[in-house]
């Protein structure tokens, strides 16, 4: 994993310098649904929740950009997260209106307390993005964003214990929609 992170880098620093570099953040609203593990659903731990989204990459070629992504949800006591890696296709990149597709992959965790902070490591397997961006100027675009990701958490850490493998754990979407701000310095 961490020479992917380190050719990760290496990737997006170079496209960041070839050909400017992108920032974008996003909010909107998710949920969530599966098992996480141990009898505990994706509902229960988290249910539907706000999101805050933040990227930063840079384009590797007019109509691909390669990025390292992060999202935070906030739910009733609980938060889940995720960082990784994904690249965005751009449909129509010299346009006003540039639809965009995004895959990526990357680690999912969740903090919540029962008697003390519990925490949960897992593997975001796949995110897929569907967005466009609606170009306020050279620099700024802003637009609508729906997607989808399937996690598999795979160890929990209680107050006063190890980590543990956790039972009958199985794949848990979670679904979003909302709004991001893309800023480039092409």
């Amino acid at each position: 994993m961490t020479k992917i992170a380190v050719l990760s880098i290496l990737l997006a620093a170079g496209a960041a310098h070839a050909d400017g570099l992108e920032l974008s953040l996003g909010l909107g609203a998710a949920t969530t649904t599966g098992d996480v593990g141990d009898g505990m659903t994706a509902n229960e731990l988290i249910g539907s929740a706000g999101q805050l989204d933040l990227s930063i990459g840079g384009r590797v070629a007019k109509n691909l950009t390669l990025a390292f992504y992060s999202n935070a949800q906030a739910g009733d006591g609980a938060y889940t997260g995720a960082a990784g890696i994904a690249a965005d296709l751009h449909l129509r990149p010299a346009r006003d209106v540039d639809p965009w597709v995004r895959l990526g992959t990357g680690v999912r965790a969740y903090l919540h307390d029962e008697g003390g902070t519990v925490l949960g490591v897992g593997a975001e397997i796949v995110k897929f993005e569907l967005g466009t961006d609606i170009r306020v100027d050279k620099h700024w675009s802003l637009g609508p964003v729906i997607g989808a990701s399937a996690s598999l958490y795979g160890a929990e850490k209680r107050p006063m214990e190890d980590f543990h493998e956790l039972s009958n754990k199985g794949i848990n979407w979670t679904l979003t929609a909302g709004i991001a701000g893309r800023f480039t310095t092409r």
